[in-house]
């Protein structure tokens, strides 16, 4: 790892070279530096653009929407100020705002293309993670469209060696970073508590995983997932109060239903 970095200044410690880490799952994507506590941004994976638009992850509005932010004001997340309507792409919590605004309202959301660029823990959807980088790099970390800082990527504890490749060549091509590493997310979670042997178990949205580490190194052989998650136990949830609310005249349970 090359020793450029951003120096972050912790507390109660000196001034020490910064990496970026960047921890993507299906629901969520953190970042933030290392040697700090928690994480500058936590942002849901989820984009929302005009169905009108046929590529508007891969299109120069996409791109001048994340442009750098020394140069564009933004507004918000995924916006860039006076563009709103311009083939704007919403990311994150802009775009899930803008989905319940138009569900509160009545409002349909056909003419609108949502996309969830991660499933079961890897990026499927390739052009809009891109996009999901750039706004975390340019709007939440402010590091510009090409960090010059070393970057840190979890990564799913059962990725081919085909996809860490691909995720590295992307990264690479697309932000140019001096620097990058993919960590194991299991093997990382377990450094985080101070020891380099034991079990991880890793939940999300949409599958939970297993890992053995032994040592600082994950047994991969010995790795196992389920493909149940949070959004197993929503749905179950989900259908058991609807039920509730067809045989109960108390209308109080209908908010809690369309909040979960």
């Amino acid at each position: 790892m090359t020793s450029t970095g951003k120096k972050v200044k912790v507390s109660g410690s000196k001034e020490h070279v910064g990496v970026i880490v960047v921890d993507y799952s299906t629901d969520f994507i953190k970042a933030g530096w290392s040697g700090e506590e928690t994480p500058r941004c936590c942002i849901p994976a989820v984009l929302v653009s005009d169905k009108s638009n046929r590529n508007p992850f891969n299109s120069s509005a996409a791109k001048d929407n994340h442009a750098d932010v020394k140069s564009r004001p933004t507004t918000s997340a995924g916006q860039v100020a006076g563009e709103e309507n311009n083939g704007t792409v919403l990311v994150g919590q802009d775009a899930l705002d803008r989905l319940k605004n138009m569900h509160k309202a009545g409002e349909s959301t056909e003419g609108l293309q949502i996309t969830y660029p991660i499933k079961e823990g890897r990026i499927v959807e390739w052009e809009a993670m891109i996009v999901l980088f750039r706004h975390i790099f340019v709007n939440e970390l402010k590091v510009g469209t090409h960090p010059n800082y070393p970057v840190l990527v979890m990564d799913s504890p059962m990725s081919s060696e085909e996809y860490r490749i691909k995720l590295c060549r992307t990264l690479f091509t697309e932000f140019r970073m001096p620097s990058l590493s993919l960590g194991n997310r299991g093997t990382m979670a377990l450094f985080d508590s101070g020891i380099s042997t034991g079990i991880v178990l890793l939940t999300s949205g949409d599958i939970c995983y297993a890992v053995p580490v032994y040592r600082g190194f994950a047994l991969t052989h010995a790795i196992i997932n389920t493909k149940l998650g949070g959004k197993t136990v929503t749905e179950v949830m989900k259908a058991g109060l609807k039920s509730d609310v067809k045989e109960s005249t108390d209308v109080s349970w209908a908010p809690i239903v369309e909040d979960i």
